[in-house]
């Protein structure tokens, strides 16, 4: 019997399946004699050379990627940032972001990460951050949970670890955790937060008021450093999180030092967001402890938020008598 009958001719199709393949392995030399093979077939193929140019940029780093092998931490963090750049390469050159090359590159860059960094033992900041990157970038949110949770008790109060923790918890539909925590993500350093990651309603509804008030310039930095103030205000970030008696007497202190900047006319423009987000934290603290013995404190913390921005305390001051 003619075995050619059961036979099948390879077409691109097959051949851009074991691209593919090998790029997921990063094989990216190897990827190019494939890519030969496509030419001679159909040399037209609308995608051909937009895959060929990704993989280009990375056979580009192979010398540097073979410098690093022997630091693995070294290794991933060059992984990372080089596919930073990649996502800009891509994104300069216009090319659709749902390629073969593209997708499989990004699986070997964080599957490789992930392999690396669970292969030693991750007792810091910066094995912690790109574990935790890798499992997010990968949709793997409940282990990327899990990292963020373990690096925010080595490092607390960060900003930008309480942000992915927030827009996790998002993802994975617990979106009262995830105002939780973006409410303290916005509170303490905001401008570090990675917000184009960030895809939590209440952040868009707090930005687009500060926009729509038009109050601050709309400088990016501004509107950043008002969220926190606003979020607190006029309660979008309705889900609160008590404070410890150790937190509360720093808080104190923190007014303080933000009161004495704020007399200062030249810092009061920079100071003010802070120092009004810092109010309505301490505000919000005597609330939750029902005490009738601090209306009096909270009465004072009312008339400094007064000169600060009396509109919007207006919003916090219907919230309260609606409670």
């Amino acid at each position: 019997m003619n075995e050619e009958l059961f036979s099948r001719k390879e077409t691109v199709k097959d051949i851009f399946f074991i691209i593919e393949d090998k790029l997921k392995k990063g094989l990216f030399k190897e990827s190019m004699e494939d890519f030969d093979r496509i030419m001679a077939m159909d040399f037209e193929n609308a995608d051909l050379y937009d895959n060929i140019s990704c993989v280009k940029f990375w056979i580009n780093r192979l010398d540097n990627l073979e410098k690093l092998k022997e630091d693995y931490l070294e290794y991933c963090k060059f992984l990372d940032s080089s596919y930073k750049k990649f996502c800009k390469f891509v994104r300069d050159k216009n090319y659709k972001t749902d390629l073969i090359s593209i997708n499989a590159i990004h699986y070997f860059v964080y599957n490789r990460i992930i392999e690396l960094l669970m292969s030693e033992d991750i007792n810091g900041k910066e094995q912690l951050n790109l574990l935790s990157n890798a499992f997010i970038e990968l949709e793997d949110y409940s282990k990327g949970l899990k990292a963020y949770e373990y690096l925010n008790t080595i490092e607390p109060y960060n900003s930008n670890t309480l942000g992915f923790i927030a827009e996790i918890n998002h993802k994975l539909g617990d979106e009262k955790k995830a105002k939780m925590y973006i409410r303290e993500a916005l509170f303490y350093e905001p401008l570090n937060i990675e917000f184009e990651r960030i895809t939590i309603d209440a952040v868009r509804e707090i930005r687009d008021i500060i926009i729509k008030r038009g109050i601050h310039n709309n400088s990016r930095e501004e509107i950043i450093s008002w969220m926190s103030a606003y979020g607190e205000l006029m309660n979008i970030l309705d889900i609160k999180k008590e404070l410890s008696r150790e937190e509360e007497i720093e808080l104190r202190k923190n007014i303080s030092r933000l009161e004495a900047d704020y007399r200062k006319f030249k810092l009061r423009d920079k100071v003010a967001p802070k120092l009004l987000s810092s109010y309505a934290f301490l505000t919000t603290c005597l609330i939750m402890r029902h005490s009738g013995s601090d209306m009096e404190e909270i009465e004072i913390w009312g008339r400094k938020m007064a000169n600060i921005d009396k509109d919007l305390l207006q919003y916090y001051i219907k919230i309260l008598n609606k409670r």
